[in-house]
């Protein structure tokens, strides 16, 4: 059976959920809801461990639609006419009813957005890369694009790598300086003289300058809590070469 995904008050008025790594049918490094149809695991037990998910939001499978993920910063409107699209983004906005939109993360950030007032939802994928590259922003502007209003956007930031996991180059940082020169709070040193990013703290803060109606996010690492959730860079630390990845996932 699968487990209860994570929620937050924030979306109440959504069917939403950042999904664990438990409650599906998938074996070995995939064990057991992975969701990523771009792994190497079994096409069956993919097939149905986003059925089940997508299940626990009331929908059928054929409901939830998912792009291949590029960590870049764009952001596609979806209606349920491209549930059988093969779609390339990193960012759906929909504001048609009965369609799941999700995204595929394995530590970087799933974000949640919900404007009910207006009848608009998004899922945004933001790794570093897109993070820079403006994804977030971009995720809110389609938004507004299909009738959202900022003052009633909501947003939740869901599971994903912690500052105290997440080591990067020295042009990480740099990129991070130009665009938006962020205070050294987000890049912290650490013994070997590298940086430590807050990634989720970076998201948090540009959600918070697109001044949208709320926004908080969950504080749960993908690095250090193994059994909830699939983590890349964990899985490369212990030198293997295959990781599952968790769905998060909205539905008007």
């Amino acid at each position: 059976m699968i487990q209860p995904p994570l929620t937050h008050s924030l979306l109440a008025s959504c069917r939403h959920g950042f999904f664990t790594r438990t409650g599906g049918v998938s074996e070995g490094s995939y064990a057991s809801l992975n969701c990523g149809m771009n792994t190497n695991d079994d096409r069956d037990a993919i097939a149905a461990n986003r059925a089940r998910a997508v299940a626990v939001l009331g929908l059928p499978s054929a409901k939830l639609l998912t792009a291949r993920q590029i960590h870049s910063a764009t952001v596609q409107s979806v209606t349920h006419a491209d549930t059988s699209t093969d779609l390339t983004a990193d960012g759906l906005v929909t504001a048609e009813s009965g369609l799941a939109i999700g995204v595929l993360t394995a530590d970087c950030q799933p974000i949640l957005l919900a404007d009910t007032a207006n009848g608009v939802i998004a899922a945004i994928h933001a790794g570093w890369r897109g993070t820079l590259a403006g994804v977030i922003e971009a995720g809110i502007a389609a938004m507004e694009a299909i009738g959202a209003q900022r003052k009633t956007i909501r947003a939740v930031i869901g599971p994903c790598i912690s500052q105290s996991n997440y080591e990067v180059r020295e042009d990480v940082y740099a990129a991070a300086m130009e665009r938006a020169g962020w205070t050294e709070s987000f890049f912290i040193r650490n013994a070997r003289g590298r940086y430590q990013m807050d990634l989720p703290g970076i998201g948090l803060r540009l959600l918070q300058k697109e001044q949208i109606g709320g926004c908080m996010k969950l504080d749960h690492c993908t690095y250090d809590e193994e059994d909830l959730f699939f983590s890349w860079r964990r899985t490369t630390h212990e030198r293997r070469s295959r990781c599952g990845l968790m769905l998060a996932a909205i539905a008007l």
